[in-house]
């Protein structure tokens, strides 16, 4: 992989657009949560002194009043998000890569809201307070049946996911139309390492699904190919030939590969019990270390593109921190320190 990125990173970075912006983004990269701060959240012993280390982060400390009150975080860690892509919005008007990550929490509002539409949902609903069209449009769109106030894109796919049987065949659908949007706004930059990041988030996705068939955590009948998606350094076929597959039979195939040690990683959680608690965590770290070379580009979209994927994994991380603190759930804050080595502060 170091040959590849090494090639990639040498014919990226050049678009002088993006000047402003970056020098911009430098400064926010320093109020990135660090990992000392992270380890010292997990080490406090109680939620408040938790909460009391975070307001020492400067994005942090004027909301942590509002956290204290209801013991409850989300809220806070939304409005992060929500103040980076309005920024982005500013900062990079014309480029589409912070529009495709904003329409992923559409994507989901969209699937919950036909879920409960048509009541093949059982739980209370999770809405995401974010989004490009933002969810009270989403909710009237659906109400009503009528996609027509969305772009003809996400009107198309609104009325086709609600036309899809089973919860899995929506999954990999909103997974798909996802994943069609970032790989348009990325060659939309014409980045070869942007390239190389969709090829490779791609490659991790096809992974993640190829482990979770084969240990059984997807069950449903839904044809398991259809779960692969193309686009990636293998494609599609490349998988399906592996399900069923053994341990030495799949390290085999992916031995001297980009992704070999990734593997081995996913069988050795496996053998240690602790698979299914930290297999999103190991990817989330896989990808980091891609994107932390994104702070090496001087001019270019890649910063900003960086910059995005970490401040999404650092409400992540905060999620899962004041999560375990107030539920007392140690598991979840384990898995948060196995994850700190790829931190991208």
């Amino acid at each position: 992989m170091y040959n590849t990125l090494v090639l990639v990173k040498s014919s990226s970075g050049k678009d002088p657009q993006y000047t402003s912006a970056v020098a911009r983004i430098r400064i926010f990269e320093t109020r990135l949560v660090s990992r000392a701060s992270y380890e010292r959240m997990i080490e406090a012993d109680t939620f408040n002194q938790a909460l009391k280390i975070l307001s020492e982060n400067y994005d942090y400390r004027h909301d942590i009043e509002k956290c204290r009150e209801g013991m409850c975080c989300s809220p806070i860690f939304t409005q992060q998000l929500r103040r980076m892509y309005e920024l982005l919005s500013v900062l990079v008007p014309n480029s589409l890569i912070p529009k495709a990550f904003m329409l992923r929490y559409d994507i989901i509002n969209i699937k919950i809201l036909q879920n409960m539409a048509q009541k093949t949902s059982v739980r209370d609903p999770e809405y995401v307070e974010l989004g490009f069209y933002g969810l009270p449009l989403l909710k009237e769109c659906t109400q009503e049946g009528n996609y027509d106030k969305l772009d003809k894109k996400m009107s198309v796919f609104a009325q086709s996911l609600e036309k899809m049987k089973g919860v899995r065949g929506k999954e990999i659908q909103c997974d798909t139309f996802f994943f069609s949007l970032l790989e348009e706004a990325f060659k939309s930059e014409k980045s070869p390492f942007l390239n190389f990041i969709f090829s490779t988030m791609i490659d991790t996705y096809n992974i993640k699904s190829l482990f979770r068939i084969n240990n059984k955590f997807i069950r449903d009948e839904y044809q398991f190919e259809g779960i692969f998606l193309n686009g990636g350094m293998y494609d599609r076929d490349y998988y399906v030939q592996l399900i069923g597959e053994n341990e030495t039979e799949v390290i085999k195939r992916f031995a001297n590969t980009d992704y070999d040690e990734l593997v081995q990683n996913l069988f050795d959680l496996e053998k240690k019990g602790i698979f299914s608690g930290s297999i999103d965590m190991l990817f989330d770290n896989f990808l980091m270390n891609l994107y932390k070379e994104a702070k090496t580009f001087h001019f270019g979209v890649e910063p900003i593109v960086g910059y995005i994927f970490a401040k999404e994994n650092e409400v992540k991380h905060l999620r899962r921190i004041f999560t375990g603190k107030q539920f007392n759930l140690k598991k979840n804050l384990n898995i948060i320190e196995r994850s700190l080595e790829s931190v991208y502060a």
